[in-house]
């Protein structure tokens, strides 16, 4: 707990001096300047990018809050991060797989007989059931706090993965598995976020990558510990199937994870505490007993209509399919693989996988805050588009080295689309909204990952995996292009009394 809280104390920190500035009126560094993608040039948008600097009562008593990072707002950080590793533990599924009897993998029951397995669905349904919930997950957030919020969405997703571990056949275990789980991840992603943009404003790219990192550290985390409760004796695949004693502890995993991921998501939520009210920054006098602001800030209806906000989505739906896919199909990839198909080789290779995504998260929300959106953007999607073509190669294919490295190289791809996109949403259209904003941008990630997933298992078939990742690369980088069209909307006036 306090090596947490030593790291989040530094990290806020470094925010905070990034935006800090002098009485004396002396220009605030390029961290503050930035705003979702482009450098602020007017004095108006610096004054909506930033709030307003401390100021002093006739008493001489501060107005404002004092200069160093609160304790209860890295505690509400370090709480969002807690919840998101037991949230992030979706991605664990790419290597849950291989442990789900052969029997539920088919929604008929049968043999694989050359196909791809109906269960490679679970995670694009998890996700599309998230897409869906997220828009109530904003609502219940408003109405009941982000703690409460947060402990509903946990509650929900562990009741899907215990009912899901009963399952006998595919389509319940779906049920539980992928729409239960799925609607309490969505009920209770945005919380924490939206709590810490309330302590650190002018860090959300940070906010944001610092509780993401839990979907990274989570998946590790539970990937190697699922791994040690279904086979904890590393019995090898023979035949392409593992012997039964392992199916026979798919339940058991499944229970014993749904606990402690309960308990972590119940230490998170109680961390987490309201930032008090912040004044918006005044740009004008006194007129009839109001206050003339600059803000950034957009409603959910003016949002909808913008079309910036389906720009965004649809770098998205563009650009994600590629890490998607990879988190959902690289065990079945392998196994296809003589070099490749070892359990012990392949579970280290999802947790490493996921905590890259967890790391990219940050890294690259870090990095769109120093840079910009549209750089970062173009960067990402050039490494991305240089993985996908080498990663169906038969160079990777026979190269274990290779084929870790590259598919962590596409989760932290997919950890960066996750952690950019509700940055440059909440910096092109405001906090107020930013959560329901957000939840409406999310529907594309749902999309890309159930179209990714569907189309993958139909084209392997007719172009292979080489022609699938080809594809991803081609829309990778008409994202890229597509990005040069985005720009922040402007700050306008608004009136506060």
């Amino acid at each position: 707990m306090r090596f947490a809280l030593a790291v989040l104390s530094a990290a806020a920190l470094l925010a905070h001096a990034g935006g800090a500035s002098t009485a004396g009126g002396a220009r605030r560094p390029a961290l503050a300047r930035l705003r979702g993608g482009t450098r602020v040039a007017s004095a108006q948008a610096k004054a909506a990018a930033t709030p307003a600097l401390p100021k002093r009562g006739a008493g001489g008593k501060p107005l404002a809050p004092p200069a160093g990072p609160p304790r209860a707002g890295l505690l509400t950080v370090l709480g969002g991060l807690l919840l998101h590793m037991t949230l992030g533990t979706m991605y664990c599924w790419g290597s849950f797989i291989g442990y789900l009897p052969p029997s539920m993998r088919f929604f008929d029951g049968g043999a694989a007989n050359g196909r791809q397995p109906d269960a490679l669905l679970v995670i694009p349904l998890l996700i599309s059931s998230q897409m869906l919930a997220m828009p109530l997950g904003a609502r219940l957030n408003k109405k009941v706090g982000a703690r409460n919020a947060m402990l509903i969405g946990a509650l929900v997703m562990n009741l899907g993965i215990v009912a899901a571990s009963y399952a006998t056949s595919l389509l319940p275990f779906i049920l539980g598995y992928s729409l239960l789980f799925g609607t309490g991840v969505g009920l209770g992603y945005t919380a924490p976020m939206q709590a810490g943009w309330g302590w650190f404003p002018r860090s959300k790219g940070l906010v944001n990558g610092i509780v993401l990192l839990g979907f990274g550290f989570g998946g590790f985390l539970f990937t190697l510990l699922g791994q040690k409760v279904a086979n904890p004796a590393g019995l090898k695949l023979s035949g392409g199937v593992f012997p039964p004693q392992v199916y026979a502890s798919f339940p058991t995993m499944l229970r014993t994870l749904a606990c402690c991921y309960m308990l972590m998501a119940a230490i998170g939520a109680a961390l987490v505490t309201p930032a008090p009210p912040a004044r918006p920054a005044a740009t004008g006098g006194r007129k009839r007993g109001a206050t003339t602001m600059m803000s950034i800030d957009r409603s959910f209806g003016e949002a909808v209509r913008s079309p910036t906000l389906w720009l965004l989505w649809s770098l998205v739906l563009m650009a994600a399919p590629a890490g998607l896919a990879t988190a959902a199909v690289y065990k079945t990839l392998a196994l296809s693989s003589h070099a490749l198909a070892d359990d012990g080789f392949l579970s280290l290779t999802g947790g490493l996988a996921t905590l890259c995504n967890g790391l990219g998260r940050v890294g690259w929300a870090t990095l769109s805050d120093i840079l910009g959106f549209r750089p970062t953007f173009a960067l990402l999607g050039c490494v991305q588009a240089l993985a996908c073509v080498a990663y169906p190669s038969a160079a990777v294919q026979r190269s274990r080295p290779l084929f870790l490295a590259l598919t962590c190289a596409l989760l932290a791809c997919m950890g960066g689309h996750f952690a950019m996109f509700p940055t440059a949403c909440a910096n092109t259209f405001g906090s107020k909204d930013g959560a329901a904003i957000y939840a409406v941008l999310f529907t594309a990630f749902g999309t890309a990952s159930l179209a990714a997933v569907s189309l993958s298992k139909r084209l392997e078939r007719l172009v292979g995996w080489g022609g699938v990742y080809s594809i991803f690369a081609a829309l990778t980088l008409s994202a890229v292009a597509a990005s040069r069209a985005y720009k922040p909307l402007p700050p306008r006036p608004v009136r506060a009394a």
